[in-house]
């Protein structure tokens, strides 16, 4: 019998070598993307920046899955994903404030729900076939 509540989630370094990478790389891309975007355009380059890096990680989860040696894991696609989304937080915070000041007025981010329904099934599939951490 296995008891639910009593799981142990392994997020150990290799998690945290994921998140950091990911937050790095997609700081580092999204401040050049704020410098060489003009106005406009620069929430837009960074909502494409950050579609590409998320499909980027989890292409390389599949990847993993084809090799003999390596595992695929989904624990390691949401640390990819989630070092994306928190890597490009100041950038994009920083886009809306240029295009506040710029246009004089708010924008808000409410059309991201289709970026996100097209990494969802990729999601899905790595699930199913992963190992289970518990």
């Amino acid at each position: 019998m296995i008891d639910i509540l009593e799981y142990v989630l392994n997020v150990g370094e290799d998690k945290q070598l994921h998140f950091l990478f990911y937050f790095g790389l997609s700081f580092l891309l999204g401040v050049i993307v704020l410098f060489i975007s003009s106005k406009d355009m620069s929430i837009t380059c960074l909502r494409l920046l950050w579609i590409s890096l998320v499909i980027l990680g989890v292409i390389e989860e599949f990847r993993q899955y084809t090799l003999p040696d390596r595992n695929a894991e989904f624990l390691d696609g949401v640390a990819n994903f989630c070092g994306v989304t928190c890597g490009l937080f100041l950038p994009f915070f920083f886009a809306y404030l240029r295009v506040m000041i710029y246009k004089r007025k708010l924008v808000l981010p409410l059309n991201h729900i289709l970026e996100l329904s097209a990494v969802i099934p990729f999601y899905l599939v790595l699930w199913v076939i992963n190992e289970r951490p518990w």
